[in-house]
Parts: structure tokens; sequence; C-alpha cells
């Protein structure tokens, strides 16, 4: 009869000592998983912050190479030979974001880069090449 008591206090302790190592590991995964969460959210607002910071770059572009497109109109204006003001107005339309004409030399306008910045590449990928 000893020994039975012995054997449930024995089975009792596991038991216990079971049950609080089991809710050890349970607050620990809990408390992994929210840091976890935490560093996702962290990660995704800065994603959010650098997509949102894209945007306003190309909007910042766009806004200077319509405002650039309207002076380079006004300037074809002034301009008398007609094949160099149709080359100017073509320019123009190309830069133009609200026009967004392809150029068939320089194709469609890339508003991720300022014009110099875009120009400067192009230049860029013109010397590189071995004729």
């Amino acid at each position: 009869m000893i020994k039975s008591v012995q054997f449930i206090i024995a089975i009792y302790e596991f038991y216990k000592e079971y049950i609080s190592v089991r809710k050890e590991r349970l607050v620990r995964e809990e408390e992994e998983r929210k840091q976890k969460e935490e560093k996702e959210r962290k990660i995704q607002r800065a994603e959010h912050i650098n997509d949102e910071k894209k945007k306003v770059q190309k909007l910042i572009i766009e806004a200077r190479d319509y405002k650039t497109s309207k002076q380079i109109r006004e300037y074809a204006k002034t301009v008398k030979d007609p094949e160099y003001k149709d080359w100017i107005l073509q320019k123009a339309s190309w830069l133009d974001p609200t026009i967004h004409k392809e150029d068939e030399i320089l194709g469609k306008r890339d508003y991720s880069k300022d014009l110099k910045e875009y120009l400067k590449d192009s230049l860029e990928i013109e010397s590189d090449r071995y004729w």
C-alpha cells in the first residue's frame, strides 16, 4: 500500500513538473511568435514607407518633366525652322507625363529616374558599344 501511494505521488510530481515545463514552453513560444509578428510588421511598414517614397519621387520627377515640357513648347513657339520645331515638340511630348509618347530613338520615358540621370544612363549605354 505504501509503495502504491509513493507511486501515485511520484506520478503526480511527474505530471506536475510536466505541466510546469509545458506551460513555460508555451509562454516562451507565444513570446517568440509575438516577436516574430512584430518584426514582420516592422518590415512591412518599412517596405510600405519605401514604396511611398518611390511614388513621391516619381511624382516629383513627373511634375518636373511636365514643367520642362511646357517650357520646351513655349520655346518651340519662337523657333522658325519647321523641322527643328517639329523635333522640339516631339521631344516635349516624349517628356510630358500626361502624353507619355514613345520616342522612336529614346523609347518610353522612365519616370523612376530623374531626367538628367535617365539621359546620362542612355549616354553611358551608347558609349559602351564598340563599333
